[in-house]
């Protein structure tokens, strides 16, 4: 039988590889994309290589963190941290962080339209796994209503082939949904400290999107931002947000579990008890008789 970590594995490759394939098929050829150099504001300066070296090395960034946070799960699973399917989520999760890593890295050494459109998609469903796991924690676990919204998110892509800024509308409204339905989370268990970790998650994720609008207009300030280029820092910001997220999550569920277990210790003492009363009047006959 399969482990949560090959399970949460083969949870992520199945979708990917179909989106893998609906990419090849070329049915994307015509989204509107950034490819090349010249959408960057970092210069190529590594030697004997036209590559944007601090662009490129950033990416294997987003590799090691799903990495230590899978490394991590299994370690709170194996000392019984987390219950159910909580683990099958942080792993999940976290590769793919890390397939996220390893398609940007792809986009930016080759600049090819493929991981152009894989980088765009993939994003859609990392934000939309947020509100599925916000949902587990408030009601529960619900198979067919992770699939409809992870379903809804894969297609809500199509939107770039009738609007040359789909991706961009799309986008929006995943972010928006993943922040609303993390402070519902919060407010059904509001464990200590974690909103801090929430407005800095919020504080992470608007650096994300504005290092990276602004990436060329911070060349006019500044021609550091040649060799530390706003992309660059935006990228800095997108995986400090993913750990945070890890962290959010890792507090809710600890909060959850806790708040499981307050609630029931009246159930178990009232079990104890009717067990208690239940051999006492098994007892009372026999000392009758002893008597």
């Amino acid at each position: 039988m399969a482990g949560p970590f090959e399970s949460a594995l083969w949870l992520v490759t199945v979708p990917f590889s179909a989106m893998f394939t609906a990419v090849l098929s070329g049915l994307f050829d015509k989204v509107e994309l950034e490819l090349g150099l010249q959408h960057y504001a970092e210069m190529p300066w590594f030697p004997l290589f036209n590559i944007m070296p601090l662009n490129t090395v950033i990416n294997l960034g987003y590799i090691g963190l799903g990495l230590f946070w899978c490394g991590f799960t299994s370690t709170a699973v194996e000392q019984g941290m987390f219950k159910g399917r909580d683990c099958l989520l942080f792993y999940i999760f976290n590769i793919m962080a890390s397939c996220y890593g390893c398609v940007q890295l792809l986009r930016i050494l080759s600049h090819h339209v493929v991981w152009a459109v894989l980088d765009q998609w993939c994003t859609l469903p990392f934000f939309a796994f947020v509100v599925v796991w916000s949902l587990h924690l408030i009601y529960g676990w619900s198979s067919s209503r992770a699939f409809l919204i992870l379903m809804a998110s894969i297609m809500s892509y199509g939107l770039t082939l009738v609007c040359s800024i789909g991706f961009e509308i799309t986008l929006g409204i995943h972010m928006v949904c993943a922040v609303a339905s993390g402070i519902l989370a919060y407010k059904k268990y509001p464990a200590a400290e974690t909103l801090s970790t929430l407005y800095q998650a919020l504080l992470s994720c608007s650096g994300f999107v504005c290092l990276k609008l602004f990436d060329h207009r911070l060349v006019q300030v500044s021609s550091v931002f040649k060799v530390i280029s706003g992309h660059f820092l935006s990228k800095i910001c997108d995986i400090y947000q993913i750990h945070l997220v890890n962290n959010f999550f890792l507090d809710l569920t600890l909060e959850k579990s806790a708040t499981i277990s307050v609630e029931e210790k009246p159930n178990v003492f009232r079990r104890n008890g009717e067990s208690l009363s239940d051999e006492s009047l098994h007892d009372t006959p026999r000392r009758r008789r002893d008597t």
